[in-house]
């Protein structure tokens, strides 16, 4: 694909911890503000404040006339600002259930080439957040990625592109589908042209995006806690001084989280250097005390249950500044803990 030079522009992309598509679970759910703030992103359009007798006589029009596809996009477009008014639990999931089937039809019946435009290319995006394999809707937008950028702006074309497919290398690692590889591969193939646009502050985007995808498969395809330490060792040995808290602390918290309590202390030993170093730098008090608090758990993990309590006496402390009984009290449970194991 042979990019105009007008569509060469600078997106900084971080595309190694921060940029990932949200992901509604099984299914397509618009509850909460993360759907919506999309919908606002890509350009909101008189559709979408439609009321809930519109959308109910949409409904019934559709019934009536399943091949009229005026009406399924009024619908599909509809779909997020009305079901953030609805209040019943079961009616939510009645539409939900509707407009997912509705979208697969609409997907299916609609000739594609008539799909070239700013309100069905919202929603094509719009109704493919959580990532697959082989996605035909993806496929289409990066085939015709050139003309989506006439039509929609194309910042919203690149990060979107650039962030599902970055979620679906990750979501493939983190399931041990070996198979990550050959969506990397795209980097250097049919995707090149688009991730050319795409610019980091520091290291090339297809490094970062390979670096983290290979360090989430050896954590969770391989079960490798040493391997996924070296891998992280070397990116941010790389990254020098372009590593900030996000990168030392997600490298902890990703393996904690994971492993829980089976981590190695080879492991618990290398990730209190990067917490201290994490700690270095200027961050909120929230973030502190995850930060101090992970670092008694990995003195729990060798056994250092002094240096343990110290540290989460200390995340009790911090905590106290924060309006949080909830994490207040899962603190003072470890420290129960310790303290009921006579230490």
């Amino acid at each position: 694909m042979v990019m105009n030079s007008r569509l060469k522009y600078v997106i900084y992309f971080i595309l190694f911890w921060g940029v990932h598509f949200t992901s509604f679970g099984k299914g397509i759910s618009f509850r909460g503000s993360n759907i919506i703030r999309v919908v606002h992103y890509l350009g909101e359009s008189p559709q979408l404040a439609g009321t809930d007798q519109n959308m109910n006589n949409l409904w019934k029009m559709y019934k009536k006339d399943k091949t009229d596809f005026n009406v399924q996009q009024k619908i599909l477009l509809g779909m997020p600002v009305f079901s953030s008014r609805l209040t019943n639990r079961s009616e939510l999931e009645k539409w939900q259930v509707r407009v997912e089937n509705l979208f697969k039809d609409y997907w299916k019946n609609k000739p594609h080439e008539q799909m070239l435009n700013k309100e069905d290319l919202n929603i094509i995006m719009l109704y493919n957040q959580k990532p697959e394999k082989n996605s035909e809707p993806i496929e289409f937008l990066i085939q015709n990625f050139e003309t989506c950028c006439s039509i929609v702006t194309p910042q919203v074309m690149l990060t979107y592109v650039a962030a599902y497919e970055n979620s679906l290398i990750n979501q493939l690692a983190k399931s041990g589908d070996i198979n990550y590889k050959k969506e990397l591969a795209r980097l250097r193939g049919d995707l090149k042209s688009i991730f050319e646009l795409v610019q980091t502050k520091s290291l090339s985007v297809e490094y970062l995006m390979t670096a983290k995808a290979d360090a989430l498969y050896a954590l969770h395809g391989e079960k490798d806690q040493m391997k996924y330490i070296e891998l992280q060792r070397e990116f941010l040995s790389k990254m020098g001084d372009y590593a900030g808290v996000e990168e030392y602390k997600n490298a902890v918290l990703t393996l904690m989280l994971t492993v829980g309590k089976k981590l190695k202390p080879e492991a618990a030993q290398q990730s209190l250097v990067w917490l201290d170093k994490a700690l270095s730098f200027e961050v909120s008090v929230l973030q502190k005390v995850i930060l101090v608090g992970a670092m008694g758990d990995c003195y729990l993990a060798i056994n250092n249950q002094d240096k343990a309590k110290e540290c989460f006496n200390q995340a009790y402390l911090l905590s106290l500044q924060l309006n949080d009984l909830r994490l207040q009290n899962s603190i003072r449970q470890k420290l129960n803990t310790i303290s009921n194991e006579g230490v």
